[in-house]
């Protein structure tokens, strides 16, 4: 499997999906709608390598991968404590959606994978919409819009030119 990264990003959809499903009250079986969606797009998308060829290029993607994802839990984990605290834990899905959207942000730019601007914009949109929506709703639609948000980042690889490494 060359592109980690689909996986990565369907797996996720799938969890976010489910967050919108449970906020909605759906039966468990309408799970089943995302999670085919996510399997058809990384099957689609599993065999397109958007690696640099150099292994200078690859220690970096990993090194921007490691440090975007210790903040990212860093963040929620402190964040939840904060949330906690001030007795706003009703917000779990905002922050999860904000700090998985600013954990985008750093590998956009450094990796570089201009794509994940895409689910970053859509995570920070869905976290500061949520965030102004009383609960149940507010759940569906963070979840909702973060899965939205990372099949069109995964499916973005689908429409890249060919041989462009940009936009990986």
């Amino acid at each position: 499997m060359r592109n980690t990264g689909s996986l990565i990003g369907n797996t996720m959809a799938v969890v976010w999906a489910a967050v919108a499903l449970n906020a909605a009250q759906a039966p468990a079986l309408s799970l089943l709608g995302p999670f085919l969606c996510s399997a058809l797009l990384f099957t689609l998308t599993r065999n397109i390598d958007v690696q640099p060829p150099d292994p200078v290029g690859r220690r970096r993607r990993s090194r921007v991968v490691m440090l975007s994802t210790l903040a990212e839990t860093v963040g929620i984990l402190v964040g939840m404590a904060v949330l906690g605290w001030i007795g706003h834990s009703d917000l779990w899905a905002c922050l999860l959606a904000a700090a998985v959207g600013l954990h985008f942000i750093p590998m956009a730019k450094w990796m570089p994978a201009p794509r994940f601007y895409f689910a970053a914009a859509g995570l920070l949109l869905a976290a500061s919409i949520g965030a102004a929506l009383p609960n149940p709703t507010r759940n569906v639609v963070v979840g909702s819009l973060g899965a939205a948000s990372l099949w069109g980042s995964c499916a973005l690889v689908l429409i890249r030119p060919k041989g462009d490494p940009i936009l990986g």
